[in-house]
């Protein structure tokens, strides 16, 4: 009989013939010892997992080898790399036991590293991650700032003094907890309090004389080298309301100022120091004797004042779209009387304004939202008010031409999260009539105001926004500059977004500037997209069309990216189409992405997964990439349609239809193999009887290539061929011919030629030839 086991050890067998009336049994011991070493069930461990980021905290990396069934291997002699995305490694020693380490030694700045291994060149499924903290606070790095650095010398005008604690290589702390105390040679300061993200803050309240104040610190007992000055001014503050409910847009000033000494007209907005603070009608202006606004620039007791109150027509913005279709739009300014019955709404059911509910956010799509439907003011009314800032889905036969007042001043918009995963998403507007500047946003958090860039550093809020103008359009992207090709870097005015945030918190919109180019664009297409600083990222882009509806905007690569590309909510209603990338985003969550970033491309196949889902249900939908300049020319990149199993060579094609089922989403891999830069060479080409008649071709290649194959006769005439062209790898290879004739009939016995042509992604060819016999 036969004994197995997929466990090492020693194991006792009992056998017994009891064929006739006497009874023999026999035993025998049977050792079971582990197989070859897989890298499908290896492990790589570190321990520790997370050290300091200070160039010099050490992680022990291990690599157990195990055989296919998950033993232990307890003998060494295996050739084992290891390479990490961040740190360095030590050179890896076999301990001869199975199991083989090397040293991580950490990097200067936090961050994680993700260290991979190889077994004889074959990639280890498996991995680890070391992630490196900040070190401990560091009196000489951390920094004192005050802003404003000049305020009033009244008594009552403050100044915040903020605390940024670093570690030893600047690094910003992001936890409490510290010791940190703040003096002041002038004016009053407040209690220190920790914020709980490293900062500490205390409100410094001016003198009632002009001066200078010279803030220090101590971290812990012991003094921050850093130092901050805030100056005292002699100043004063005057109140104008206008009457007949006139609201003002801004205030000008004439005289010189300390930039340009030829006196002019310039606007004069408050500025920290001085200026005009402007609420409706009510007119709030702020002077310091010698400063901008005083017309004679000279602190000398008197203040000269020629200005007065600007209050421009109402500037007109067209919101929503003609025909019915629906889009995002959003308010400058909202009256205190506006009806969305008067113009904004047709008078039929087909009309309607729709509001975002977060708390519903993973309910049907009809629930998610709150609808101002048309056909008779207040029929179908859930919601009654329309807000500021806020984005809605807008659906009308005609487009609304609204005349609205450009605000004077910053405009301040609460952004809520929930514990729905969806949640995270948040419709907004742009409360002004001018274009604003996507980076020039700003997030107020935990009393602290930073960039849109430096929040999404922080994890507080993403660094994108999502437009919609229509379905054959689809989504459009927003972004900070320098991430994304073909990203607009401005919000439009009478346009909704849809904005992702990651905590509660304050978006803050500036005013604009008047030079704000609509819809600019963060580079033309084909430009290097950057996800990283190392000169080896890159993101190319994906785009997939069908029967008007469109997705374009969906980016796949390698680096590391500052913060995931979070896809969008499907539209309201309508027809749509939806290519988003499958990966975990956070703990169990599996929100779908607009943009896939690896950190590396190896030798082995590097894939992105993706689906494309639609509601169109005729036509066939197109995946496209106009661009893979930005991708290295020694790798080679592939579709594969799980559904067809159809492999496509991305570099010799643009694009790849379909036709969907309507049953569910279609999945997508791209495969990238790095290193195809050796010429292309087909080597080994040999033909290999097998059972049934048929041969088995045998041939190697030196980089990933497309392959076709025939048969010729000894004349060159050709006689078979393969009837789809294969995706060779870099390696050995194989195809299956059935010694058969173009016509499916069998080939008579003699000597043939087969030609085997291969072609790679950056279009070199090759050709080999080799003799067959058929018996």
């Amino acid at each position: 009989f036969t004994v197995k086991s997929a466990t090492t050890g020693a194991d006792v067998f009992t056998a017994t013939d009891t064929t006739d009336s006497v009874t023999i049994t026999q035993t025998a011991t049977v050792t079971f010892t582990t197989g070859p070493a897989s890298p499908a069930t290896s492990t790589i461990t570190a321990a520790p997992t997370s050290i300091t980021a200070n160039g010099t905290s050490t992680s022990t990396i291990t690599v157990q080898l195990k055989d296919a069934f998950g033993n232990n291997l307890t003998t060494g002699g295996a050739t084992v790399t290891l390479a990490t995305t961040a740190g360095t490694l030590g050179n890896v020693t076999d301990n001869g036991d199975g199991t083989y380490t090397a040293t991580l030694t950490s990097a200067t700045a936090p961050g994680t590293a993700t260290i991979t291994g190889k077994l004889d060149e074959a990639d280890l499924v498996d991995n680890a991650t070391v992630s490196f903290a900040v070190g401990s606070a560091s009196p000489a790095t951390s920094t004192i700032t005050a802003a404003p650095t000049t305020i009033t010398a009244d008594g009552t005008s403050t100044s915040v003094v903020t605390v940024q604690l670093k570690d030893a290589f600047g690094n910003n702390l992001t936890a409490g907890g510290a010791t940190v105390t703040l003096a002041t040679t002038a004016g009053t300061l407040s209690n220190v309090t920790d914020n709980g993200n490293g900062t500490y803050t205390a409100t410094l309240t001016s003198a009632a004389a002009p001066g200078t104040a010279t803030i220090t610190g101590k971290l812990g007992g012991v003094d921050i080298v850093d130092t901050e000055t805030v100056t005292f001014k002699v100043g004063v503050a005057l109140t104008l309301t206008l009457h007949g409910n006139e609201t003002v847009a801004t205030y000008y000033k004439y005289g010189p100022t300390p930039d340009a000494p030829t006196p002019h007209w310039y606007e004069f907005l408050y500025d920290g120091t001085t200026g005009a603070e402007i609420d409706g009608n009510t007119i709030t202006l702020h002077f310091v004797d010698g400063q901008r606004g005083d017309a004679d620039l000279i602190a000398n007791g008197v203040l000269v004042d020629p200005g007065g109150p600007g209050v421009p027509p109402g500037v007109p913005v067209n919101i929503g779209n003609a025909g019915g279709q629906l889009r995002l739009i959003s308010f400058p300014s909202v009256a205190t009387n506006f009806n969305a019955f008067a113009g904004l709404l047709d008078l039929n059911r087909n009309s309607f304004l729709a509001r975002w509910v977060p708390g519903k956010a993973s309910d049907p799509t009809y629930l998610r939202y709150e609808y101002l439907i048309s056909g008779g003011a207040g029929a179908g009314l859930s919601f009654d008010t329309v807000e500021n800032g806020v984005g809605y889905w807008h659906k009308s036969a005609t487009v609304y031409a609204g005349v609205f007042t450009q605000r004077a001043a910053s405009f301040d918009l609460p952004l809520l999260v929930s514990v729905d995963p969806w949640a995270h998403w948040n419709l907004i507007g742009v409360p002004h009539t001018r274009a604003v500047n996507f980076a020039s946003l700003q997030v107020v958090h935990g009393g602290v105001t930073r960039s849109l860039a430096n929040a999404a550093d922080a994890v507080i809020t993403g660094n994108f926004a999502w437009k919609y103008l229509g379905p054959t359009q689809g989504y459009q992207l927003v972004s900070v500059p320098g991430l994304y090709a073909d990203a607009a870097t401005t919000l439009e005015p009478g346009l909704g977004y849809w904005f992702w945030t990651d905590q509660d918190c304050t978006l803050r919109y500036p005013v604009p500037a008047r030079s704000a180019e609509l819809g600019a664009r963060a580079r033309p297409r084909g430009a290097r997209a950057k996800t990283g600083g190392r000169a080896t990222d890159w993101l190319a882009q994906l785009e997939v069309r069908g029967p008007g509806c469109a997705d374009a905007c969906n980016y796949f690569g390698v680096g590391a990216a500052r913060s995931r590309l979070m896809n969008p909510p499907r539209p309201a209603e309508g027809r749509y189409v939806d290519l988003y990338f499958v990966e975990p985003t956070r703990g169990a969550e599996q929100l779908p992405l607009a943009a896939g970033v690896k950190p590396s491309v190896r030798a082995a196949a590097t894939t992105w997964t993706f689906d494309v889902d639609t509601n169109v249900s005729e036509g066939r939908l197109t995946l496209t990439w106009p661009d893979l300049s930005v991708v290295p020319s020694d790798t080679a990149l592939r579709l594969v349609d799980s559904v067809s199993g159809k492999t496509v060579n991305m570099r010799t094609s643009s694009a790849y239809g379909f036709t969907p089922d309507g049953r569910a989403p279609r999945r997508f891999e791209i495969r990238a193999e790095a290193g195809a830069g050796a010429a292309l060479r087909i080597a080994g080409l040999t033909a290999v009887p097998t059972r049934g008649g048929a041969f088995e071709l045998i041939y190697n290649l030196s980089q990933p290539a497309d392959v076709s194959a025939r048969v010729l006769s000894a004349g060159g005439r050709v006689v078979s061929s393969l009837p789809v062209q294969q995706a060779g790898s870099a390696g050995r290879n194989r195809l299956v011919w059935g010694a058969t004739a173009a016509d499916g009939r069998r080939l008579p016995r003699g000597l043939y030629l087969l030609e085997l042509v291969a072609r790679s992604g950056a279009g070199e060819v090759t050709r080999a030839v080799a003799p067959l016999r058929l018996p």
